[in-house]
């Protein structure tokens, strides 16, 4: 018999997790036990679900209550305690939204026994654009591939291998668990879903992504001291698993770069990226694929932060040179507000690409789909 158990830490409010539970109620398809762990939330979760929703037989609660706030991992653990014999385990966040069909999803990843674990396309609930679909590492530095793109913009495979993903969703089986044992309480509110992959991965695992299993997460409530324990947690990260590690970045850009199907003989390269290292590596790549008559590095004037205008870095006649220009950037968004420069450009060329350190490549003109008639709230 399938039976599902989630484990679901709350630091949430109750809109959000509203939306969650609502979800989920929506697209049960087998038994499933929610194992809820309110981890500081100013309300019952257990009791808010019973007065607000319609439960329906095929759902199990079972809630553990934390008086504050006592982080991911040792919350997750609390869960863990509760996880039987031959069933699903499902790690998920309390701001996912679960979409039709992904029991089914998960019993046909997980019934290939050399999968670990399967998590899904994660996608922003305010833009569909992806916010994860798995995790490569570029010059040892972390980075969620595809960040932001649209998943019709990418011929991306329906199962694929990656290091690792996130623990918004992540399915798995309860033998892996017996296996693997309790998430390392070392880590707080951070990496300590990297480091349980890894650890899968150790015992001979694969951690895959199916771009079928497409969940929304709108990243809210994270828990406390998240940023202040970053560099703790990837401190105790490395010194965990630095051997292991691949640096595996260019082998997805290198898959981007072979899907193009329309690549110039020549560019200019403008060098934006605040990640100059990164960037460097990443133009001496690009050596192997095109050929690069300049390059023009405003590394310098360019925040990650903040949107890139272009006429404002670039010369004033920039925008009339004849030859396609390879805008490098730390994310493509940063270059959506420039629908002007970009008219007066599309008169000397409409063949330039943008290509940033999470492996997007992408025509400039697909961003004048991306433009708003202005942002500000007055």
């Amino acid at each position: 018999m399938i039976k599902f158990q989630i484990i679901m830490p709350v630091f949430q409010t109750k809109p959000i997790f509203s939306l969650c539970i609502q979800s989920l109620l929506q697209t049960l398809k087998f038994p499933t036990e929610l194992i809820l762990i309110n981890d500081g939330s100013s309300f019952d979760c257990e009791q808010y679900i019973i007065e607000n929703f319609i439960v329906p037989d095929m759902l199990k609660l079972h809630y553990i209550y934390h008086h504050f706030s006592i982080g991911c991992s040792r919350s997750i653990n609390h869960g863990l305690k509760f996880v039987t014999e031959n069933t699903y385990v499902i790690f998920a966040d309390s701001d996912i939204i679960f979409t039709p069909d992904w029991q089914y999803t998960v019993v046909n990843s997980l019934q290939d026994f050399t999968i670990g674990a399967v998590s899904g396309l994660f996608l922003y609930p305010q833009s569909g654009g992806i916010q994860c679909c798995g995790i490569a590492y570029q010059n040892f530095s972390a980075k969620h591939i595809y960040l932001n793109n649209k998943p019709d913009n990418l011929s991306l495979p329906h199962l694929f291998d990656v290091q690792a993903s996130i623990f918004a969703f992540m399915a798995t089986r309860s033998e892996i668990i017996s296996a693997v044992g309790e998430i390392d309480e070392q880590f707080f509110n951070g990496y300590e879903d990297i480091d349980y992959q890894f650890r899968i991965r150790q015992k001979g695992y694969r951690i895959v992504t199916n771009t079928e299993l497409k969940i929304y997460h709108f990243e809210k409530s994270t828990g406390i001291h998240r940023s202040f324990s970053r560099r703790q947690n990837l401190g105790i990260f490395w010194a965990k698993h630095a051997a292991e590690v691949q640096d595996d970045f260019y082998s997805y850009l290198s898959k981007q770069l072979a899907q193009q199907k329309s690549l110039c003989n020549s560019y200019i390269v403008v060098n934006m990226c605040e990640a100059q290292g990164n960037s460097e590596q990443t133009i001496n790549f690009l050596n192997k694929f095109i050929l690069i008559e300049k390059i023009i590095d405003l590394s310098c004037f360019c925040n990650v932060e903040r949107k890139i205008w272009l006429p404002e870095i670039l010369s004033s006649d920039a925008y009339a040179i004849t030859c396609p220009y390879v805008f490098l950037c730390d994310n493509f968004v940063e270059l959506t507000e420039n629908d002007y420069w970009y008219k007066l450009r599309l008169n000397y060329s409409n063949a330039d690409i943008i290509i940033d350190l999470h492996a997007n490549i992408l025509p400039f003109y697909q961003l004048l789909n991306s433009f708003w008639p202005g942002n500000k709230i007055r």
